[in-house]
């Protein structure tokens, strides 16, 4: 019994310490937030996005969504899954500057077959991500937060990144 107890407090330690609850709701925890002793150089922009990401704000204003938006990325294709629902982007980056343009599958055979898929699918993007992606789009500049995200802005609009 003695045991079973202490397995028991054991866990409920471990669990009440967790220093970042999965509780769906986006938050910057302080263990996030880089000191200056490791920040990286935020005046230096990331030369890929490639990865996976999560949207963290759109036009200065953090998310409060019931599920994440999530976007993956390559070295030049950016897109949001599932592939079938034909929501990618072509994106460069040359220093501080940033450019996407929105591209579709080819159904050619002779394109690129990276590019070449089956039939698009229907499915509904998910709540906030038609802003999220117009604010992408109106992006020319790419540079790193303070928290060790990404900012993608330009045009009046602004999407924030964070590294999954």
């Amino acid at each position: 019994m003695k045991h079973a107890q202490l397995f028991v407090f054991a866990a409920f330690a471990l669990t009440a310490c967790s220093a970042n609850p999965d509780d769906g709701k986006d938050r910057i925890y302080a263990d996030e937030i880089l000191q200056d002793d490791e920040a990286q150089d935020t005046d230096k922009a990331p030369e890929t996005l490639a990865g996976a990401w999560r949207v963290a704000g759109i036009d200065g204003e953090a998310l409060n969504l019931p599920t994440a938006l999530t976007l993956q990325a390559g070295s030049q294709i950016l897109r949001w899954d599932p592939a079938c629902a034909d929501v990618m982007y072509e994106y460069s980056i040359d220093g501080s500057r940033f450019r996407a343009d929105r591209i579709r599958y080819s159904m050619d055979e002779n394109s690129d077959p990276s590019l070449v898929m089956p039939p698009p699918c229907a499915i509904a993007l998910p709540p906030g991500m038609d802003i999220a992606l117009a604010a992408l789009a109106a992006a020319d500049t790419i540079e790193r937060t303070e928290t060790n995200g990404v900012r993608l802005s330009g045009n009046g609009r602004s999407v924030t990144l964070f590294s999954q």
